[in-house]
């Protein structure tokens, strides 16, 4: 073992090592990068592509650029990279995944001085609709973003930091809650709406979309 893994992880333990640190197999909690290099591959490696959260749960947060092939197959196939995060063990078994396709960007939410806090209750808006527009069948242009906004002002709702047990813990920053109409999107019809909810993380990045489920608006 290196002298500064022995370091890292006597560093570690000085700031606390609980239980679910530890790991059986090694007699001794595993470092960040030990636990990096557990689930992702070496060549994947770079400055800033993953890091470690330890409280409750061990996540492995990776941040890596998609094929052209990989990116093409996604929804949104301008969006070149992918943040995935991995529930592990003590020991580096991965648990659990979840990920999210985002910007084409060059570094990691997390080593950005860009933050969420920069962007209005409008602009957030504007960035959740240009992401729904798809399924809202409505075309994806700046000047229909902006006209939709202009023909229906109470469409959107927007929530920060959002605590509840649905949404995945590094997209709690911020939700907007689109309302449209189910027979045309630019209705003002009273009858049956349908609801999208797009979450983004700290940077402001677009990270998950949920819907269109239907709803009731009364």
């Amino acid at each position: 073992m290196s002298i500064r893994i022995l370091f890292m992880t006597a560093l570690l333990c000085l700031s606390g090592c609980t239980p679910s640190d530890y790991c059986d197999e090694a007699k001794r909690p595993l470092s960040d990068e030990e636990l990096i290099a557990k689930v992702v591959s070496k060549e994947s490696i770079y400055p800033n592509c993953c890091r470690v959260s330890r409280g409750n749960s061990l996540e492995v947060e990776t941040y890596l650029k998609l094929s052209d092939t990989d990116s093409r197959k996604q929804e949104h196939p301008d969006f070149e990279y992918y943040e995935n995060h991995l529930m592990v063990n003590a020991c580096g078994k991965v648990l659990d995944t979840y990920g999210m396709q985002i910007k084409s960007i060059e570094r990691p939410c997390w080593a950005r001085k860009e933050k969420i806090e920069r962007l209005s209750d409008k602009e957030l808006v504007k960035a959740a609709l240009t992401t729904a527009a798809k399924q809202m069948k409505l075309e994806q242009s700046v000047q229909s973003i902006e006209q939709f906004m202009i023909d229906h002002p109470s469409c959107c709702q927007v929530q920060r930091n959002i605590k509840d047990e649905y949404t995945p813990k590094n997209l709690t920053q911020a939700r907007v809650e689109i309302y449209y109409a189910t027979n045309e999107v630019h209705s003002n019809s009273d009858n049956d709406f349908l609801k999208i909810r797009v979450y983004f993380n700290e940077c402001g990045d677009w990270g998950s979309m949920i819907g269109p489920s239907k709803v009731k608006l009364h």
